[in-house]
């Protein structure tokens, strides 16, 4: 871990930069919102996360139909075009973003709750510095093998239980877990929405909140038998305002099971209510009195067909969605390049403390029109997971701006060129970057 942090010595710094000359929030009297500062949280803003399960990048396509996240995310906020997950795993995901730390390190390789340690996680960094923490949706999957189904650090917990039986049965009820109460709720996502605005409306006023809302959207429906078909809201089921999408067809699709390209209409059916929660949860924190800062992401990319791969668990499902929105934020784009482990640490940085044991360093600088990101960021799949595609193996990989660096099972490493070959089709000869950055790999 030394060699990893002694290679990000510019992000490292970037990053105490960004703690001494970060931008102040506008105050109650500048902000557009004309926010109220919560008493006693000083400049610490609201933050409100909101983490999809199992989205994809594409482009705008899927955005264009989903009115609220459009007008929050792509149009009023900032884009991250170049974040990447460590493991593309719902599990090892989620740990990731909530410790901060690497995935070998925190030890979630596989999806099962039972293998986090939550004593130190961005919610008891935020709770210690006075947030009013609440979690509502997904956590982990398999939560119902939980002893503790109340983690150190949440104040409020509404968690969403994982047991896949139950769901097949009876899909539009889910199972959940409320400050240590079993519950029985109505469709999964739509829960997560009441469960969501239950917060907003009842956490103190005399502390920051801290919101962290997971809806499964648009994770594959286990009563569906293909792995493209996402779970929807009964109510949206067949909505044509997700009607002719065109599908996911880049340079690099290959999958032949849909030749034709990845087809998004589910998916964007699927997101709907993740839609309502994103417009409703703007509503509330009006009435709150709060301009919170707002992130929208994924516990995972998914390669959507490229090089044959349908799903995750592979180095092309590695692209996040990741659009930070709210006072001092920029509307617009950057090309920064940021991984998951970092996101913990950035929000830390913003709700004015810090998380020490991260591996992942803040790009809050970014965040409010500043410079900055990653030198170099690590990839890392060491179990050899299902896949869904054309192999099965462990993979490692290297991303600096502009290169990829992947190593497959056994096969040598391969080098692409992202300037010339973005969609990675052509590995390229270059000897002595290969060697560069293989050095970054500490295991």
């Amino acid at each position: 871990m030394a060699q990893l942090r002694n290679s990000h010595r510019l992000a490292v710094l970037l990053t105490a930069l960004a703690l001494v000359i970060l931008p102040a929030w506008p105050s109650a009297a500048t902000a557009e919102a004309k926010p109220r500062v919560n008493a006693g949280s000083g400049s610490q803003p609201d933050i409100v996360v909101i983490m999809t399960d199992d989205l994809g990048v594409t482009d705008d396509r899927l955005f264009d139909r989903l009115p609220h996240l459009k007008a929050l995310f792509e149009d009023a906020g900032l884009t991250f075009t170049q974040a990447y997950s460590e493991q593309p795993l719902c599990c090892p995901g989620r740990a990731t973003f909530l410790t901060g730390q690497h995935v070998r390190k925190h030890g979630v390789t596989y999806n099962d709750a039972r293998l986090l340690d939550p004593s130190h996680t961005i919610a008891t960094a935020l709770d210690a510095a006075g947030y009013y923490t609440a979690l509502v949706g997904k956590y982990l999957n398999h939560a119902e093998w939980l002893k503790d189904q109340s983690p150190v650090g949440w104040d409020h917990v509404a968690m969403m239980m994982g047991n896949e039986q139950t769901y097949t049965a009876s899909p539009d009820t889910s199972q959940w877990v409320i400050d240590d109460l079993p519950v029985t709720l109505g469709y999964r996502d739509q829960a997560v929405v009441g469960k969501s605005l239950e917060v907003v409306a009842d956490a103190p006023l005399d502390q920051p909140l801290f919101l962290w809302a997971n809806p499964r959207a648009p994770h594959w429906g286990v009563h569906n038998k293909q792995p493209w078909m996402p779970a929807i809201e009964p109510r949206y089921v067949g909505d044509t305002r997700c009607s002719g999408i065109e599908p996911w067809k880049p340079a690099s699709y290959s999958y032949a099971k849909q030749p034709a390209g990845f087809p998004l209409d589910d998916i964007c059916r699927s997101m709907l209510t993740v839609d309502d929660l994103a417009g409703e949860l703007k509503d509330a924190f009006t009435a709150r009195g709060t301009a919170p800062i707002w992130v929208f992401t994924s516990d995972n990319g998914m390669a959507w067909g490229q090089h044959g791969f349908p799903m995750k668990n592979n180095p092309w499902a590695t692209r996040l969605p990741l659009h930070f929105a709210g006072p001092g934020i920029p509307a617009g784009s950057t090309s920064a390049l940021v991984s998951n482990i970092d996101i913990g640490p950035t929000l830390a940085n913003i709700g004015r403390t810090s998380m020490p044991w991260a591996d992942g360093v803040s790009f809050a600088n970014v965040v409010f029109g500043g410079t900055g990101g990653d030198a170099w960021m690590l990839e890392d799949e060491p179990t050899s997971q299902y896949t869904a595609g054309p192999w099965r193996a462990k993979w490692w990989g290297i991303r600096e701006p502009g290169w990829h660096l992947v190593k497959i099972g056994s096969n040598k490493p391969k080098l692409y060129n992202l300037t010339n070959d973005p969609w990675e089709l052509h590995p390229v000869c270059n000897k002595a970057k290969k060697r560069e950055m293989k050095a970054h790999f500490p295991y």
